[in-house]
């Protein structure tokens, strides 16, 4: 049994703050995930997931529209893909998705960074997460918002700035 490993390409991503993910968004949105598809696709693995938008905050979604993301990694069959930075979108969750399109996709921007995780907490607030290998700790990931409500009014007013 051979096992080949594809080459591995080394990716820098820069931290982002939410007025560089509201200034690069063609869409925000709060949705809530479906199960994705897995597909190889240019020698790797990528997901697309269905996301119904509850609330949209930037572009021209509207609640109820289903929309389509692509994000890397994910298994097909019995092989897995995972994608250092990547932000996996597993069905059932509330999300935040800052993504910009490519090509005909709309994908999360800078990996996970465009993808925030809706949890509420015993006290009755929606706090906001991003994956645990979106910010590696980074002074970045200190100055973002822990509330929904806080991410909301700040993507508005960033993006309102332009």
């Amino acid at each position: 049994m051979f096992f080949v490993a594809p080459a591995a390409h080394a990716t820098s991503v820069r931290p982002l703050s939410i007025d560089d993910l509201a200034r690069d968004a063609t869409l925000v949105v709060v949705g809530h995930s479906d199960v994705g598809e897995s597909h190889w696709q240019g020698g790797r693995i990528v997901t697309r997931t269905r996301v119904q938008v509850l609330e949209t905050w930037v572009g021209g979604t509207t609640p109820g529209d289903v929309i389509e993301v692509t994000t890397l990694g994910g298994v097909d069959g019995e092989i897995g893909q995972m994608v250092s930075g990547a932000a996996p979108l597993y069905a059932g969750e509330r999300l935040v998705l800052f993504l910009r399109a490519a090509g005909e996709r709309l994908v999360p921007i800078e990996l996970g960074q465009g993808v925030f995780y809706v949890a509420r907490g015993a006290d009755g607030v929606d706090r906001v997460a991003r994956h645990k290998d979106a910010d590696a700790a980074s002074a970045t990931a200190r100055m973002l918002p822990s509330t929904l409500d806080e991410l909301r009014q700040r993507t508005l007013e960033a993006k309102h700035a332009r």
